[in-house]
């Protein structure tokens, strides 16, 4: 089942960025919010697994809607993901709810890996091109019968 994030940040074209990421990673979004009033606001209709949560937006900030966040939907993460990621105490973060705080600039490379992390999902394995998850069941490759002529011996 794909996890639902709900996506808060002031930023547009952030939260753009962000939705594609987040989309190809094999996530869904289910709401997005430019504020942390309009993000309490829509919260508890949205359905989500994980709140993506900016620290320095307009109106209620990030930390404050994070407590309110954690009260409303108690069983949703968050993960805190801002440009201030050192101005951020990580006990005042965690006692307001936030499970984990990551910073933008280095963020966006490992945003997938700390959202999986955070919900439990293991990573998928890389494998040239392509994306295979470790949770897929794994099926027993057979072998190709020989197919042999009428003297036992492998046909040509």
């Amino acid at each position: 089942m794909t996890k639902r994030v709900f996506l808060v940040d002031d930023n547009r074209t952030i939260r753009s960025l962000l939705r594609s990421l987040i989309e190809i990673g094999g996530f869904s979004i289910c709401a997005e919010a430019e504020n942390g009033f309009e993000a309490i606001e829509k919260a508890s209709q949205c359905g989500c697994d994980l709140i993506l949560l900016d620290l320095d937006m307009p109106v209620i900030n990030g930390l404050e809607a994070a407590a309110i966040l954690k009260k409303q939907l108690p069983y949703c993460k968050i993960i805190l993901f801002t440009l201030h990621s050192d101005s951020v105490n990580s006990i005042l973060a965690e006692e307001m709810g936030v499970d984990r705080v990551i910073a933008k600039p280095d963020g966006m490379t490992k945003l997938l890996d700390v959202m999986r992390d955070v919900l439990g999902l293991s990573s998928p394995t890389l494998i040239g091109p392509l994306q295979i998850s470790p949770d897929l069941p794994v099926t027993e490759i057979q072998s190709p019968q020989l197919i042999a002529d009428s003297d036992g011996k492998p046909a040509d």
